[in-house]
């Protein structure tokens, strides 16, 4: 990073944006430290020469976009890849040292699908792609995240509206999501309607690297649920633990309870005793309650869960949720929900972001 002194290098303003959908998402750590997974989005009209292992049409909803998806090598923390003929370059802190993330939940541009009660108050669609370009595309950031209920879409991904104006330095950086439940369920809850996305679109459009990939390479996702008999994608479908400099990150739907959780959360705690470069446990969830299609995986509940368990009791554990459209401090020392970001809800009306910082000697 630059010293301290110097200003962070600052990315294109709004009206410059990358046209190519990229995904940049930290693999599983059982393939290791080194390794991402790089995803292109797009209506399958263009040809990649063989650089990704996956490309298909989206499975069940939002199909007429394609996914493109690979898992790639970044070996000495950078890499350089020729995509579509536009250069990408990814890059990771070294493991074990300090990293730095960017983290919103509950954003909304748009009242195409559901309400977003700010919109113009907060002019949330030019602030976000400004601060998102600012911040994220600085050399200040090593990653950054959406902790659901992304952009309240359901009928296609109104989060393409922003994406389109980020720039390639932020497409290129370690993204991370996990779903909320209007995600699952636009009006907010179970049972919803057959025309409910039900976290099908969420998880091609978001790409991460997730559990349900391990058994069935190159296919990213479990696609075995039927969306027509109002079934929710499959609870591995966004469990993903991996490691970001000194932070070992589980994140996780609540969609699905703590029982089909577990067994993903004892592996995650046995992978952190034995990897004594992770400093930090950090756990991305969305529910900061039980209710609306949660039951006993809210965020706090799922932080006091892991917190007892023998390899994650023995490091720092910290959660950041949203849900309730607030941003404050709910666990002093431990828990942050950052859900303010265009929504109406408990608290008086806020907009914002956080920055986590994490180091060996932060």
């Amino acid at each position: 990073r630059p010293p301290a002194s110097q200003p962070p290098r600052r990315a294109a303003p709004m009206a410059v944006g990358s046209s190519m959908d990229l995904r940049v998402s930290k693999a599983l750590h059982v393939r290791g430290y080194d390794k991402v997974r790089i995803s292109v989005i797009d209506d399958g009209s263009r040809s990649f020469g063989g650089f990704f292992d996956y490309e298909a049409p989206f499975a069940h909803r939002w199909t007429n976009l394609h996914l493109h998806t690979a898992i790639k090598e970044i070996p000495n923390g950078t890499a350089s890849f020729q995509i579509a003929g536009q250069h990408v370059t990814v890059r990771l802190p070294a493991q074990g040292h300090t990293a730095r993330g960017f983290l919103i939940a509950d954003p909304c541009i748009s009242s195409r699908d559901f309400s977003c009660a700010f919109l113009e108050k907060f002019k949330t669609f030019e602030r976000l792609v400004d601060i998102i370009n600012t911040v994220v595309g600085s050399d200040e950031i090593d990653y950054w995240a959406i902790l659901g209920d992304n952009f309240y879409e359901s009928k296609s991904p109104i989060s393409q509206m922003l994406f389109s104006r980020l720039s390639l330095e932020v497409k290129s950086k370690p993204f991370l999501a996990v779903p909320g439940n209007h995600d699952f369920w636009i009006t907010g809850g179970p049972p919803g309607s057959v025309s409910d996305q039900l976290g099908n679109g969420f998880m091609q459009y978001y790409a991460q690297d997730t559990a349900a990939s391990l058994p069935r390479a190159p296919v990213p996702y479990d696609f075995s649920a039927n969306p027509e008999a109002r079934q929710i994608a499959a609870a591995g479908n966004f469990a993903f633990s991996h490691q970001i400099g000194d932070i070992g990150f589980f994140g996780y739907s609540a969609a699905h309870g703590w029982s089909q959780l577990k067994p993903y959360a004892h592996d995650f705690c046995a992978w952190v005793n034995d990897t004594a470069s992770v400093n930090t446990v950090l756990i991305l969830g969305h529910w900061n309650a039980d209710n609306l299609g949660c039951v006993d995986a809210s965020t706090p509940n799922v932080w006091a869960h892991l917190r007892s368990m023998p390899g994650c009791k023995e490091k720092l554990v910290l959660y950041v949720d949203g849900h309730e459209h607030c941003n404050e401090v709910t666990e002093p020392g431990h828990g942050f929900m950052i859900g303010g970001n265009g929504q109406g809800g408990a608290c008086e009306p806020q907009f914002g972001f956080l920055v986590l910082e994490s180091g060996p000697d932060v």
